[in-house]
């Protein structure tokens, strides 16, 4: 009796699962498609985005101080790690 019980119940199983349909036969055609208009907009706007965000950047935090050219230090009593969160939440914003 106890082994029949499982097996039962996966044939139960299989039979229920077996009338349902996954798709509709009568759906409406594929609408996923990708409007060129929309992605031209959405790269322009993105790029317009990121062209003022930096310029803004550029006249209010790096407003003068000594441009030097790129190089690593610990910025963690300067800037109390503020530049790190400034990093994430501008990834956050682009994707």
């Amino acid at each position: 009796m106890t082994r029949k019980l499982p097996f039962a119940l996966i044939l139960i199983f299989v039979f229920a699962c077996a009338s349902l349909h996954a798709q509709v036969e009568n759906a409406p055609p594929d609408s996923s498609g990708v409007s060129a208009t929309m992605l031209y907009t959405a790269i322009g706007l993105e790029a317009g985005y990121y062209l003022t965000a930096m310029t803004v950047l550029q006249n209010t935090w790096y407003r003068g101080r000594k441009i030097v050219p790129f190089h690593f230090y610990d910025d963690s009593q300067g800037y109390l790690q503020v530049d790190k969160f400034g990093h994430a939440f501008g990834a956050h914003v682009e994707s």
